[in-house]
């Protein structure tokens, strides 16, 4: 089976939503293919996908170590989304796997209307790290990511 976030995927679901006859035929069938999982197991999923460790992350991310490891370990179930993009820069992660940990992290996903959001998109797009990005929204004088806060 592939990975349950290939976009191929997602258009298998909806094709078998769409097809199924109620909603506990639908549900049974694809509880494989849901997103509906702890941040924790996406977060470790891109971690070895990305053949990082998690201090490679606490390194990337600005957080502290403590912090991070409650996160990547399920202690802590909500982080802010400030925190959250600092793990995704931690983790390097790519556009559409960012708006996934955002929306499996119960955030907002980044919104291009939103000057700042557009902002951090061209960076995850560009492959900036977390200083880089903080130095491009500084420039345009917008709020950095800070996941301190």
């Amino acid at each position: 089976m592939g990975n349950i976030f290939d976009d191929a995927i997602s258009a298998a679901v909806m094709e078998d939503f769409e097809k199924a006859e109620n909603l506990d035929d639908f549900l049974e069938r694809d509880k494989d293919k849901m997103l509906d999982i702890p941040l924790s197991e996406y977060l470790n999923r891109m971690l070895y996908e990305k053949d990082l460790s998690v201090a490679d992350v606490v390194n990337g991310s600005g957080l502290t170590k403590s912090y991070v490891y409650q996160i990547f370990s399920n202690e802590r179930k909500y982080p802010s989304r400030e925190k959250l993009l600092a793990i995704g820069f931690g983790l390097k992660l790519k556009e559409v796997e960012m708006q996934r940990m955002l929306r499996i992290g119960g955030c907002s996903e980044l919104y291009i209307k939103n000057s700042r959001d557009a902002a951090i998109l061209y960076c995850v797009r560009e492959g900036l790290n977390l200083d880089e990005t903080n130095d491009v929204l500084y420039k345009h004088d917008m709020d950095i990511i800070d996941g301190e806060k």
